[in-house]
C-alpha cells in the first residue's frame, strides 16, 4: 500500500498481486521436501534387507552357511523389516488426524495440568488471564505443548541453568491468542530451522520426525499459525497464534 496526496487529501492507493503462483510453490517445495525424506528413510531400510538376502541367498546356493549366521541374518532382516513397518505406521499416525472437538478451556486449567505432568523448577508457566477462555481441542492443544516441552526439555539437557518458559496471552484486541514455548538450550541450526515442519525430518539419533509435524497439523486445523526462531547457544523460541 502507497500513498498519494492530492489537492489536500490523501488517497490509499492498493496494488493486488496474484500469489497463486506463489503458493503453488510453496506447496510444490513441501512436496518435494517430504519426498526427499520419504525415499531416504525407505532406502535406509530396504538396502540393508536387500543386501542382506543376496548374501544368503548365495551362501545357501554354496551351502556353507553356518546356522547361527544365518539366525543372525534373519534377526537383522527382521529388524530392519520392524523399523520399515513402524515408520509406514508413524506416516498412517500423519493422515489420520481427526478434526478438533472443541470445547471451551479456560487458560489456568490447561496449565494447570501442564504443571502437573511437569513439576519441575526449570519449567515457568506464565498468563496475563487465567479465566481467559480458549475455544480449542484440549486433548490435541495439550499434545501441542507436550511435544514442544518435551523438545525444550531435551534442548537444555546439560545446561548449568534450564530455563523453559510457557506463556499465554491475547493479542491483536483480544481476536487471537498467543502462546510461546521458550527455553535456553543448545538452539537450532539455520539450515535446519526450515524442516523442522517436514514429516520424519529430524536430527536425533532415535526420533520419528512426526513430532512438529503433527504439531504444525494440529495448529493448522485449529486454524492457527505455529513458527520457529533459534540462536545456536541461545535457545529457542515456538510461537502459536490461536484464534479466539
Amino acid at each position: 500500500m502507497s500513498y498519494l496526496y492530492t489537492k489536500g487529501l490523501t488517497l490509499n492507493i492498493y496494488t493486488i498481486q496474484n500469489v497463486q503462483t506463489i503458493v503453488q510453490q510453496s506447496e510444490a517445495d513441501a512436496q518435494q521436501k517430504l519426498v526427499r525424506v520419504l525415499t531416504h528413510e525407505i532406502m535406509n531400510s530396504l538396502t540393508p534387507i536387500i543386501s542382506l538376502s543376496d548374501t544368503l541367498s548365495d551362501t545357501m546356493q554354496q551351502s556353507n552357511l553356518k546356522d547361527e549366521d544365518m539366525l543372525a541374518a534373519i534377526q537383522a532382516i527382521n529388524r530392519r523389516a520392524g523399523g520399515l513397518m513402524q515408520f509406514v505406521e508413524n506416516y498412517r499416525k500423519l493422515q489420520y488426524i481427526s478434526a478438533p472437538q472443541y470445547d471451551n478451556v479456560s487458560v489456568g486449567n490447561l496449565l494447570a495440568d501442564l504443571k502437573q505432568l511437569y513439576n519441575s523448577d526449570c519449567i515457568h508457566f506464565k498468563t496475563e488471564d487465567e479465566d481467559q477462555l480458549l475455544h480449542i481441542d484440549r486433548t490435541q492443544i495439550e499434545q501441542v505443548l507436550i511435544n514442544l516441552i518435551k523438545n525444550a526439555l531435551e534442548a537444555t539437557d546439560g545446561c548449568c541453568e534450564p530455563c523453559i518458559t510457557l506463556s499465554i496471552k491475547q493479542q491483536l484486541r483480544g481476536r487471537e491468542v498467543c502462546i510461546t514455548v521458550e527455553d535456553n538450550g543448545v538452539g537450532i541450526a539455520t539450515d535446519v530451522l526450515d524442516s523442522i515442519f517436514v514429516p520424519f525430518f529430524t536430527t536425533k539419533t532415535d526420533g520419528s520426525g512426526i513430532g512438529l509435524s503433527i504439531c504444525k497439523q494440529i495448529i493448522t486445523l485449529h486454524g492457527g499459525t505455529i513458527t520457529a526462531t533459534s540462536t545456536i547457544g541461545k535457545g529457542s523460541l515456538f510461537t502459536i497464534i490461536l484464534p479466539l
